[in-house]
């Protein structure tokens, strides 16, 4: 999918495009930003387990018995070894139930990050497949988990029971700010800056700077992932900038708000061929 803009004609100026800046900025960013709605997700469990899942059943088991190692005490040792109250085992049962539904989810969605990461999705009805399959698949574990409907031809599902605590999902969520910190970095090192008569690329930490002339410069939008493009708050894009003496293009890969960028872009090109700069 592509949407090709050439440098608008000359236009009339008005009040609005006096106060367009005289350059513009296009960042180049890793993809760590589209991994977000995993990260919320992870936060979101982080929260949920702590309160509903086993482990603050687990935490007041351990505060009560003497000489047990937190990091040793798994929940089917508390079931078969320490003394629990009836009341205790419903409520770890239920959190630990818990527990399982949120791993299972948290997999499922970070299997789709993963694969949108791996794989550009250039067709949109095969990203829409994919989310049906995961989705279905998950439903149909997570009702036999309650109910036991397919462990008569599917027995090895009750032996799937992964788990998982707080601290594990709240480490995801950081290791990924860190991440974001980290792109953010590369990003204020690695742009395009378009002044009035020529685009000058930088990359790298020593900033080494390409310039180009933009007279009769063209600049294509390219949508390579439909997920990146539709994904709220990243709708991320390709810029390919081509000149008329250059062999080879400027491409930008994994531009956020492609489309906001595209359009300042069109204003401030519009308003430098009315000022007659550029030409």
């Amino acid at each position: 999918m592509s949407n090709t803009d050439e440098v608008p004609q000359p236009v009339t100026a008005t009040a609005s495009d006096k106060k367009l800046p005289d350059r513009l900025f296009i960042r180049i960013w890793p993809k760590t930003p589209v991994l977000y709605p995993m990260a919320i997700l992870a936060l979101l469990f982080a929260i949920v387990s702590h309160f509903l899942g086993a482990t603050p059943v687990i935490n007041d088991l351990i505060s009560e018995k003497e000489g047990v190692s937190a990091a040793k005490v798994q929940v089917e040792d508390i079931r078969s070894q320490l003394d629990i109250p009836d009341e205790q085992k419903k409520k770890l049962a239920q959190g630990y139930r818990i527990d399982r539904v949120l791993a299972l989810i948290f997999l499922a969605v970070l299997t789709f990050s993963l694969f949108v990461i791996a794989v550009d999705f250039e067709v949109r009805w095969a990203l829409i497949v994919l989310a049906c399959i995961l989705i279905a698949a998950l439903v149909v574990y997570i009702v036999d988990m309650n109910t036991g409907f397919l462990a008569g031809f599917l027995p090895f599902l009750d032996r799937i029971a992964p788990v998982a605590n707080p601290q594990f999902y709240l480490a995801i969520f950081v290791v990924w700010l860190l991440l974001l910190g980290v792109s953010a970095l590369v990003a204020r090192f690695n742009y395009v800056r378009i002044e009035s008569n020529e685009l000058i690329a930088v990359g790298g930490v020593m900033e080494d700077h390409k310039r180009y002339s933009t007279f009769r410069m063209h600049y294509t939008k390219e949508i390579t992932d439909v997920l990146e493009y539709w994904l709220p708050f990243v709708r991320a894009g390709r810029l390919v900038f081509s000149f008329p003496n250059e062999d080879k293009p400027v491409i930008l890969d994994n531009v956020l708000n492609v489309d906001k960028v595209l359009k300042e872009l069109d204003r401030i090109s519009s308003r430098w061929n009315v000022g007659g700069e550029g030409s």
